[in-house]
């Protein structure tokens, strides 16, 4: 049983199950759903009125954002403006649910480079992979995924900023300075600022 749960084929199995249920939801759920999705998709909107990243002045009718103009966290935003912008004359519906689709391939993207981090800890396979698994049965993880939300762009970024730490440190270790490892770093770190300020102070450590 060990070796079956520590194999690729049960990973697999947790990644294709994990997107099933994600893809549903994705399809079935009614918008907006919760995570304040028409938040998030209104300043994506928002965002695709203009080629800046960041608002120079109050957009008129973004009230309801809060002033746009000093929030930090608009790198998502940013980014799904673009295919936003080849979408939208499709209408809203099929638009959200291509970016529901994009959100699902974020935090996938962050579940592989999780499990590379776990790995790196040193647990075995088969923990890393049910540890994964239970995870992914939570039953709010699958609905977050599908949802429009700065957090599943937060997941990978967060997670590979934790793989390039311990390369650093690996580094370190060896006494040497890994200049390029710390830039990319350094720029994770900012990044995942970008996506989501409350971030800044566990960066900062």
């Amino acid at each position: 049983m060990k070796q079956f749960l520590g194999s690729k084929k049960f990973w697999y199995g947790v990644l294709g199950f994990f997107a099933l249920q994600s893809i549903w939801l994705a399809l079935t759920a009614r918008y907006p759903m919760a995570f304040d999705e028409n938040f998030h998709y209104g300043l994506i909107k928002l965002h695709a009125e203009q080629w800046l990243p960041w608002f120079a002045h109050q957009p008129p009718h973004a009230a309801e954002f809060g002033s746009v103009v000093r929030d930090p966290s608009y790198l998502y935003h940013y980014l799904l403006s673009l295919p936003y912008r080849l979408l939208k004359p499709l209408g809203d519906t099929p638009t959200i649910l291509a970016l529901r689709f994009l959100n699902i391939g974020f935090f996938m993207g962050g579940l592989l480079l999780m499990r590379r981090v776990l790995l790196r800890l040193h647990l075995s396979q088969a923990f890393t992979n049910v540890s994964l698994a239970m995870l992914t049965l939570i039953p709010v993880v699958p609905f977050l995924a599908a949802t429009i939300n700065y957090d599943n762009l937060f997941v990978p970024i967060f997670a590979a900023a934790l793989l390039l730490t311990f390369a650093v440190f690996d580094e370190f270790g060896r006494g040497k300075v890994p200049a390029a490892q710390l830039l990319g770093l350094f720029s994770l770190l900012l990044l995942g600022c970008l996506v989501k300020y409350p971030f800044l102070p566990v960066a900062l450590v």
